[in-house]
């Protein structure tokens, strides 16, 4: 009898243990970037300490530009893999770069114990942008500042733009982020939903915990919309396990809802995002990939087609339109090509809208 409790112990025991020893080797193996020469440290009206890590050029530094991370990054979302990065070549010509972890990355601060599972959609765009546009502003002395989004952090400029008339903005590029999801339904996951919601803190270490097999494990689902073979190179396992957050539970139940047909409203309702896209003023550039799941062409089409403002560009990169391949949803942060096919872009358009002069009136599709 007692030889089996002590099997079952130590059983007991080693089931624990090894994952944690696990984690804790990756973490030795797997040490967090340090690329910013300046981390600044604001804090929310409500009280989160969040992060902004600026990288600045050489010599004397140029307009600033804002990252916005997506739905399931941080502010690695555009600075990996290091060197070959959307950060590393606006820096390179001449800019000022600061990327965000707001208050839905692992690294922000809460107010207090039980606040972080509260954060919402809302809170992002309301409380954490402002923020830190109003703190970017403040240290550079510059009264406009560019805005760059992946996925979601293209949603919120929409977002941003529509309650906040554009305030601060001299242009706008956005890589996948949906115009909302009207014709699009994502496929149920309640199991997935209900694990964050009760397991957050386990569900999140058990996803940074699979970034090593991305190294030599593909995956194909609706949940990793990516074209593995239009991925860098460079981009390694040690990228990965620093760069991935799983969603905050309110925060993904929000962005799964939309993308489940619900409608895209914000601020309690008063903010009908589907049915305000046409009036977006703020100059934008708007990148999608032809096998993303969110972005048709006929969706695209439409969200670009109805934008009032004649100051806009839309790019669909796909091999029909003569890219180097078909991009999907997460791969344009980071393609083979990407800096040729989405950086340079990126580039031109933020040259043609200098933060102290006005913008150019265009209307293009490429």
């Amino acid at each position: 009898m007692l030889v089996a409790l002590v099997i079952v112990m130590l059983l007991i025991g080693l089931f624990v243990l090894a994952p944690i020893a696990y984690f804790l080797f990756l973490q030795r193996r797997y040490r967090e970037p340090a690329h910013a020469h300046e981390i600044h440290r604001l804090t929310t009206e409500d009280g989160w300490k969040l992060r902004l890590h600026r990288r600045k050029p050489e010599g004397e530094a140029g307009e600033p530009i804002f990252f916005m991370h997506s739905l399931s990054s941080n502010h690695l979302n555009f600075e990996i893999p290091h060197g070959y990065s959307l950060v590393d070549y606006l820096v390179k010509h001449g800019y000022d770069c600061w990327t965000f972890d707001s208050r839905a990355c692992r690294d922000a601060v809460p107010p207090r114990r039980g606040v972080r599972m509260k954060a919402t959609v809302d809170d992002l765009l309301t409380k954490d942008i402002p923020a830190a546009l109003r703190h970017i502003r403040e240290v550079t002395g510059h009264a406009r500042v560019h805005w760059v989004g992946h996925s979601m952090g293209g949603m919120l400029l929409y977002a941003y733009d529509l309650k906040y008339n554009g305030e601060g903005l001299a242009s706008a590029s956005t890589l996948g982020s949906p115009p909302g999801f009207k014709g699009f339904r994502l496929k149920p996951r309640p199991t997935l939903i209900w694990l964050n919601r009760h397991a957050h803190t386990l569900i999140s270490l058990a996803f940074q915990a699979l970034a090593p097999f991305f190294d030599f494990w593909r995956p194909v689902s609706s949940l990793v919309p990516i074209n593995w073979d239009n991925v860098h190179p460079k981009l390694r396992a040690k990228h990965l396990f620093h760069a991935a957050e799983m969603p905050l539970p309110i925060i993904g139940e929000q962005m799964y809802g939309w993308a489940s047909g619900k409608p895209w409203t914000m601020c309690d309702g008063t903010l009908e995002i589907d049915k305000c896209l046409h009036q977006l003023k703020t100059p934008l550039l708007a990148i999608f990939g032809n096998l993303d799941p969110f972005n048709s062409l006929a969706r695209a089409n439409g969200f670009f087609t109805a934008i009032e403002n004649p100051d806009k560009k839309m790019i669909y990169l796909s091999r029909a339109n003569g890219n180097s391949a078909n991009y999907n949803h997460i791969d344009l942060a980071f393609a083979v090509e990407g800096e040729r096919e989405v950086f340079q872009p990126i580039l031109e358009w933020i040259q043609e809208h200098p933060v102290n002069g006005a913008a150019r009136k265009r209307k293009t599709a490429a």
